[in-house]
């Protein structure tokens, strides 16, 4: 059978299903802004549906950072562990393929405090 085309995906495409599948995960409180730049615009406008999700292209490789606020109470290397594996799944499931590298960056954590 010849070639006959190419299918690319956009990081933002990317972006957003990882941003889906995070807000599946118990003990995610929610995504963070991952530059100052993004933080600024959230403030003046509505937070975009990638916030807290980088995507970098690397050779055959999908790189994804997810930046999270967990629960305080939540074991975090499970919640981590977590995220981890409900990426991956939904992006191979999405996309095709297995060549992800899924990276978790814990930002915060949130305390409710009695009031």
């Amino acid at each position: 059978m010849a070639d006959e085309g190419k299918i690319e995906v956009s990081p933002r495409a990317v972006a957003i299903i990882a941003a889906a599948a995070v807000s599946e995960c118990y003990g995610v409180v929610g995504l963070v802004s991952r530059t100052f730049g993004e933080a600024f615009f959230t403030v003046l406008r509505r937070p975009p549906l990638t916030k807290g999700i980088s995507v970098h292209l690397d050779d055959d490789l999908i790189v994804v950072d997810v930046f999270v606020v967990i629960e305080y109470g939540t074991r975090i290397v499970t919640v981590a562990n977590n995220v981890i594996s409900t990426v991956r799944f939904n992006l191979e499931r999405a996309l095709g393929t297995s060549a992800i590298e899924i990276n978790v960056f814990v930002q915060n954590v949130r305390v409710d405090v009695p009031g």
